[in-house]
């Protein structure tokens, strides 16, 4: 019998090493207590947030014997005035000291109570789909910073737009991952290509890499891509109408899945872009 141990981690409390945690949630009543008493900690003027809260969202924040009463405000309210109260509170707070802290642990609550939420760099509040999608997502999008990557980093944002919005659309956050991949294919083969297609990837991209690898990267790389090829052709069917009154939901996990795929993909194609970039310079 696999011993539990093995997998726990070391100084984490038994609920989060040991308690199923399933899907992420909306809502809860631990994170609600534990995001009111973050904020007892780090509001120094809780009238003034209030008054903010008040004039930004519409939201009322009860008043209590002596003051604003934001413990029941943040029992009670509705929970898109308490995920637009998250982005209220850092601007007042500031950026950092007791902003950065208030940002770092409301980002760490959310993941702690497993809520289907993420923090941006500035407290506004998305949808996130897990904390490994995130980092891959974020690396994807560092990697397409330069000038060349523009149109490429422009649709693969959109396709991370697609996954904010409510529903998330995970036939939008395809369509736009292939538009980035499709985008920086192009600037890999130059007129080689005007599309990005398996067939495009077996003639042209498949004799352009192995040219540049031996031994067993080249033997693994030549099954890459024919995965690569796969999952074009896997993403055709997501990118076009099917003929049909009502288009076919994408489940949100078969979308994650493209869309992770799909980042991966990418930074392989700048890497690939830049290393004959430098071969001709």
């Amino acid at each position: 019998m696999k011993d539990l141990r093995d997998e726990a981690a070391t100084g984490v409390r038994f609920s989060l090493n040991y308690l199923s945690r399933g899907g992420p949630l909306k809502d809860g009543e631990r994170f609600r207590r534990r995001l009111y008493r973050l904020f007892s900690d780090v509001a120094l003027d809780p009238e003034s947030i209030a008054i903010a809260v008040e004039y930004e969202t519409g939201a009322r924040v009860p008043w209590g014997g002596y003051g604003h009463d934001w413990e029941d405000f943040f029992q009670d309210a509705e929970l898109r005035d308490i995920l637009d109260a998250i982005t209220v509170i850092w601007r007042l707070l500031g950026p950092g000291g007791r902003g950065q802290t208030w940002l770092r642990e409301t980002g760490r609550i959310f993941r702690e109570e497993n809520l289907g939420y993420r923090c941006d760099e500035k407290a506004g509040v998305h949808f996130a789909v897990d904390d490994e999608f995130q980092r891959n997502w974020a690396s994807t999008i560092s990697g397409l910073g330069l000038p060349r990557y523009g149109a490429a980093r422009a649709a693969f944002e959109a396709a991370q737009a697609s996954f904010d919005m409510s529903p998330p659309s995970g036939r939008e956050a395809i369509r736009h991952t292939f538009d980035a991949v499709e985008n920086v294919f192009r600037l890999v083969l130059g007129s080689k290509v005007s599309r990005l297609g398996s067939t495009e990837i077996q003639k042209s991209l498949r004799p352009l890499v192995l040219s540049l690898h031996e031994g067993t990267a080249r033997e693994g790389l030549n099954k890459l891509i024919s995965a690569f090829a796969d999952w074009v052709d896997g993403a055709h069917p997501y990118r076009h109408a099917q003929g049909v009154e009502a288009m076919e939901v994408v489940p949100l996990e078969v979308a994650v899945l493209f869309s992770s795929l799909g980042a991966s993909i990418l930074r392989w194609l700048i890497e690939l872009d830049l290393r004959i970039a430098e071969k001709r310079a």
